[in-house]
């Protein structure tokens, strides 16, 4: 994250430069019209107008890099948050498996329709994947200092939470 973050800062400073300096030379273009014959004139106006289209397109370029700079930092800032948040997270994720398992227990107990079979049935597979997605995700936040997928896993949480909710 950020060497992508270094690389858009210094492209956003490299379409900068080059804005600032076309913008210089098409002012130097502008000024030194003197009595210019007819080929110059349209030679400096070709000039301009190629200019100033580069200019347009850098600009726009710019606007773009701000955006995906501003992006990064919060991208940042929301991984520094997930990070501090996610074992309280992983902690209610558990909380809601084991009420899922409660209800597994509940549903076992009751009388075996056709339709308490297959709700059983599902049941026992959602408690498996998130059997499953939990020990993935605890075992990825405490074995793995850089933390690259806490964005993921944190929403994954708030999924499983949800799914007692």
């Amino acid at each position: 994250m950020l060497a992508t973050l270094s690389a858009l800062e210094k492209e956003l400073k490299d379409y900068q430069v080059r804005v600032e300096f076309l913008q210089n030379y098409l002012d130097k273009i502008e000024e030194s019209y003197g009595n210019p014959t007819t080929l110059d004139a349209f030679k400096a106006l070709n000039y301009a107008y190629e200019f100033q289209k580069e200019i347009d397109f850098k600009k726009s370029l710019i606007i773009q890099r701000e955006a995906q700079i501003k992006q990064a930092k919060e991208q940042v800032k929301l991984k520094d948050q997930a990070v501090k948040e996610l074992p309280n997270a992983l902690d209610k994720a558990k909380e809601a498996y084991n009420t899922m398992l409660d209800d597994l227990e509940d549903v076992k107990k009751q009388k075996k329709s056709k339709e308490q079979v297959n709700f059983k049935k599902g049941l026992e597979s959602q408690i498996d994947q998130v059997d499953t997605m939990l020990e993935g995700i605890e075992k990825r936040f405490y074995d793995n200092s850089d933390h690259k997928q806490v964005l993921n896993d944190f929403r994954q949480l708030h999924e499983i939470i949800k799914l007692v909710n």
